[in-house]
């Protein structure tokens, strides 16, 4: 099997993090009340340079406060823990066609026999094909 990059790692575990709804922008919740808060880190200009999260080119050395997704909290591809709510989510959506269905199978062979890395992959080719 392949080596998976960090650059595929961090693309992957975002596109996990979208599909379960952790996110700064939408719904009435404000973003310091969000449960999913602790994902996110305040930007930093050495850090980030200008704000990639709002594109509003503000300089972040003048203490404005955006935050950004922070992508070492993101532990979908190494942690059962973090992985498993993504595994449930999908298995109580409602499935449209035999694609979905074999993904699924795939998904619960690959958990069965202790595989997070092919259930983390399996769990992503799932989130791609439902939007």
């Amino acid at each position: 099997m392949k080596t998976i990059s960090s650059k595929e790692i961090v693309k992957g575990n975002r596109i996990i993090a979208k599909y379960m709804n952790i996110t700064l922008t939408g719904g009435t919740v404000p973003v310091f009340d969000s449960p999913n808060l602790k994902y996110f880190r305040l930007t930093t200009f050495e850090q980030d340079g200008l704000c990639s999260y709002c594109h509003n080119d503000v300089d972040h050395g003048h203490n404005i406060k955006c935050y950004v997704l922070d992508d070492s909290k993101l532990k979908y591809h190494k942690s059962w823990k973090a992985l498993m709510p993504v595994i449930q989510k999908i298995n109580n959506e409602k499935f449209l066609n035999s694609m979905k269905l074999l993904l699924i199978q795939r998904l619960h062979t690959n958990t069965a026999f202790v595989n997070i890395e092919q259930s983390w992959l399996t769990a992503i080719e799932f989130i791609k094909l439902i939007k």
